[in-house]
């Protein structure tokens, strides 16, 4: 999906997603005015090809996905007490909608993730992105043997594991894909994303 006017408010959209906290996770976006930090951290072949792009991005083209559609938004994770960050960051979680279904990536900061961190910011862009799109799935690649701990994580914010993708080899890339119908099922009904930020 391309967001643009037609299907997207991009001002509410904007605002809803440049800092959104859980209970343990902050999430800061990465604006435009750092993409030098992006273009080094897209020069390692793990990063780019996460995000879907088979060579590693110029500042041109990052500045053009950042900015075009939000077609790629990033944001850094933070440990947080509620109200401040406790903490350097743990990850790079970016949102990828120029390449197929929109999906999830995630680029550790760290040497030991702390997956409890991970999955409460995974779980403030699901809100972010169920409540401000209309798209009914999101999904997130892994590559095979997926770790035991990142498949609990997942499995923990409503991800299922499908495997029938057209496209992508279940034998190198594991598929998760989160429906809305599993969303509202998981965080709806009483989770309005005004209470996530």
């Amino acid at each position: 999906m391309r967001f643009t006017k037609d299907n997207v408010n991009l001002d509410k959209l904007e605002q809803a997603v440049e800092v959104m906290s859980g209970s343990i996770s902050r999430l800061q976006r990465v604006n435009t005015d750092e993409v030098d930090t992006l273009v080094n951290l897209f020069q390692a072949p793990d990063v780019y090809t996460s995000a879907h792009l088979d060579k590693a991005p110029d500042r041109e083209k990052l500045e053009r996905l950042l900015q075009e559609n939000y077609s790629l938004l990033i944001w850094r994770a933070f440990p947080t007490d509620g109200e401040n960050p406790t903490g350097p960051e743990i990850a790079f979680i970016g949102w990828v909608s120029y390449a197929g279904p929109p999906f999830l990536f995630v680029i550790p900061a760290t040497e030991t993730l702390n997956l409890e961190v991970l999955r409460d910011g995974i779980e403030q862009l699901l809100r972010a992105y169920f409540e401000c799109t209309p798209e009914d799935e999101i999904y997130f690649y892994a590559d095979v043997p997926v770790p035991e701990e990142i498949h609990a994580t997942l499995v923990e914010n409503g991800f299922d594991l499908w495997q029938e993708v057209a496209g992508v080899d279940p034998e190198k890339e594991a598929t998760y894909i989160m429906e809305r119908a599993t969303y509202n099922a998981y965080f709806g009904d009483d989770a309005e994303l005004d209470d996530a930020l």
